[in-house]
Protein backbone atom coordinates (compact mmCIF):
# COMPACT_ATOMS: atom_id res chain seq x y z
CA UNK A 1 0.00 0.00 0.00
CA UNK A 2 1.73 3.41 -1.00
CA UNK A 3 2.44 5.78 1.76
CA UNK A 4 0.59 8.89 -0.21
CA UNK A 5 0.60 9.61 -3.90
CA UNK A 6 3.48 10.83 -5.89
CA UNK A 7 4.58 7.13 -6.80
CA UNK A 8 4.01 7.15 -10.49
CA UNK A 9 7.89 8.32 -10.75
CA UNK A 10 8.94 6.08 -7.73
CA UNK A 11 12.29 4.81 -7.63
CA UNK A 12 13.80 8.21 -9.63
CA UNK A 13 15.81 10.59 -8.44
CA UNK A 14 13.18 13.26 -6.77
CA UNK A 15 9.87 11.23 -7.29
CA UNK A 16 6.99 13.25 -5.61
CA UNK A 17 6.34 10.45 -3.38
CA UNK A 18 5.84 11.79 0.35
CA UNK A 19 8.54 10.36 1.86
CA UNK A 20 10.91 11.96 -0.82
CA UNK A 21 10.13 14.93 -0.53
CA UNK A 22 10.93 14.53 3.40
CA UNK A 23 14.04 13.22 3.02
CA UNK A 24 14.64 15.89 -0.02
CA UNK A 25 13.77 18.49 2.58
CA UNK A 26 15.66 17.46 5.50
CA UNK A 27 18.94 16.92 3.50
CA UNK A 28 19.04 19.93 1.49
CA UNK A 29 18.31 22.03 4.85
CA UNK A 30 21.23 20.05 6.72
CA UNK A 31 24.22 20.18 4.10
CA UNK A 32 23.39 23.96 3.18
CA UNK A 33 23.51 24.92 7.41
CA UNK A 34 26.86 23.09 7.57
CA UNK A 35 28.05 25.09 4.23
CA UNK A 36 26.49 28.28 4.58
CA UNK A 37 24.00 29.21 7.53
CA UNK A 38 21.63 31.76 6.92
CA UNK A 39 23.29 35.14 8.46
CA UNK A 40 20.38 37.25 8.18
CA UNK A 41 16.55 36.55 8.12
CA UNK A 42 16.51 37.09 4.63
CA UNK A 43 19.32 34.74 3.92
CA UNK A 44 16.89 32.36 5.76
CA UNK A 45 14.24 33.27 4.19
CA UNK A 46 15.61 32.54 0.57
CA UNK A 47 16.83 29.03 1.66
CA UNK A 48 13.64 28.38 2.83
CA UNK A 49 12.24 29.26 -0.07
CA UNK A 50 15.07 27.95 -2.11
CA UNK A 51 13.99 24.16 -0.02
CA UNK A 52 10.76 24.65 -0.51
CA UNK A 53 10.98 24.89 -4.78
CA UNK A 54 12.94 22.33 -4.51
CA UNK A 55 9.84 20.23 -3.52
CA UNK A 56 6.92 21.74 -5.45
CA UNK A 57 4.99 19.36 -7.18
CA UNK A 58 3.19 21.15 -10.86
CA UNK A 59 -0.05 20.23 -11.11
CA UNK A 60 -0.93 16.98 -12.93
CA UNK A 61 2.56 15.57 -12.70
CA UNK A 62 1.30 13.20 -9.59
CA UNK A 63 -0.56 10.13 -10.69
CA UNK A 64 -4.44 9.49 -9.42
CA UNK A 65 -4.79 6.38 -7.54
CA UNK A 66 -8.09 5.89 -9.01
CA UNK A 67 -10.61 8.31 -10.83
CA UNK A 68 -12.01 9.77 -7.96
CA UNK A 69 -9.17 10.97 -6.18
CA UNK A 70 -8.04 14.98 -7.12
CA UNK A 71 -5.07 15.61 -8.90
CA UNK A 72 -2.05 16.36 -6.33
CA UNK A 73 -0.09 19.76 -6.59
CA UNK A 74 1.33 21.79 -4.32
CA UNK A 75 -1.79 24.25 -3.48
CA UNK A 76 -0.04 26.65 -1.22
CA UNK A 77 3.46 27.04 1.00
CA UNK A 78 4.25 28.19 4.47
CA UNK A 79 7.03 30.21 6.17
CA UNK A 80 6.48 30.98 9.91
CA UNK A 81 8.88 33.06 12.16
CA UNK A 82 7.96 31.92 15.83
CA UNK A 83 10.02 34.52 17.11
CA UNK A 84 8.83 37.45 15.04
CA UNK A 85 5.03 36.22 15.30
CA UNK A 86 4.93 36.29 11.55
CA UNK A 87 3.26 33.95 9.07
CA UNK A 88 4.54 33.89 5.43
CA UNK A 89 2.34 32.00 1.93
CA UNK A 90 1.99 31.55 -0.68
CA UNK A 91 -0.28 29.62 -3.58
CA UNK A 92 0.59 27.84 -6.53
CA UNK A 93 -0.77 30.60 -8.99
CA UNK A 94 1.02 33.36 -7.38
CA UNK A 95 4.76 32.88 -5.84
CA UNK A 96 4.93 35.73 -4.07
CA UNK A 97 5.10 35.73 -0.73
CA UNK A 98 2.30 37.35 1.18
CA UNK A 99 3.00 37.87 5.01
CA UNK A 100 0.81 37.83 8.25
CA UNK A 101 2.28 40.14 10.99
CA UNK A 102 -0.04 38.05 14.13
CA UNK A 103 1.72 40.86 16.51
CA UNK A 104 -0.30 43.23 14.54
CA UNK A 105 -3.56 40.94 14.61
CA UNK A 106 -4.46 42.00 18.42
CA UNK A 107 -7.82 40.76 19.60
CA UNK A 108 -8.55 38.96 16.19
CA UNK A 109 -6.33 35.99 17.86
CA UNK A 110 -8.27 35.94 20.90
CA UNK A 111 -10.05 32.56 22.16
CA UNK A 112 -13.85 33.28 20.90
CA UNK A 113 -12.83 35.44 18.14
CA UNK A 114 -14.98 35.29 15.09
CA UNK A 115 -13.37 33.23 12.25
CA UNK A 116 -11.26 34.65 9.19
CA UNK A 117 -10.22 33.26 5.90
CA UNK A 118 -8.62 34.60 3.00
CA UNK A 119 -8.79 33.20 -0.39
CA UNK A 120 -5.70 31.33 -1.74
CA UNK A 121 -6.36 31.41 -5.38
CA UNK A 122 -6.94 34.78 -6.15
CA UNK A 123 -5.99 34.52 -10.04
CA UNK A 124 -3.40 37.49 -10.03
CA UNK A 125 -1.12 35.29 -10.55
CA UNK A 126 1.48 37.89 -8.55
CA UNK A 127 3.19 39.18 -12.08
CA UNK A 128 4.24 42.70 -11.67
CA UNK A 129 4.52 44.81 -14.95
CA UNK A 130 7.65 46.54 -15.32
CA UNK A 131 8.11 47.75 -18.54
CA UNK A 132 7.47 51.58 -16.98
CA UNK A 133 10.98 51.66 -15.29
CA UNK A 134 12.80 50.99 -18.86
CA UNK A 135 10.90 53.64 -20.86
Amino acid sequence: QPVGHGFNLFGMPGDFSPPSRFVKTYFLKEIAMYNAPPKTERDATTLATAIINSIFIPFGTVGKASELDPLEFTQFALLKNPKKRELMFRTYDSMVWKKIDMKKMGSSLAEGAKSMSIPLFDGTLGVQDITARFL
